[in-house]
């Protein structure tokens, strides 16, 4: 398991990323920003193209949709990028289910 901080969407480390791909089954890429052409989409398309297609890659953010106003907080909640969401995210990759 690695946690990398992917402060930077463009330019793509791809070096960084496709070292990771080599070395883990599965990828959970955390965004918030929507999901259809963020960050998640991008590594989606490096992995593609580089035939790293062997990998499972769950992408967390915000769908295509309206999003109610609210709290930083209760929107994260909502979106399920909160802490329980991304827990809830790896142990689901992890095949972890409590």
């Amino acid at each position: 398991m690695a946690v990398v901080n992917a402060r930077f969407v463009k330019p793509l480390d791809e070096e960084l990323l496709l070292n990771i791909a080599q070395r883990m089954e599965s990828v959970l890429t955390v965004e918030e920003n929507a999901l259809m052409g963020g960050f998640g989409s991008a590594v989606l398309e490096l992995f593609a193209n580089s035939g790293a297609n062997r990998l499972t890659v769950a992408r967390l953010g915000i769908g295509d949709e309206f999003s109610p106003q609210g709290t930083r907080n209760e929107l994260l909640r909502l979106h399920k990028i909160d802490t329980e969401g991304i827990a809830a995210a790896v142990r689901g990759l992890c095949g972890v289910h409590r």
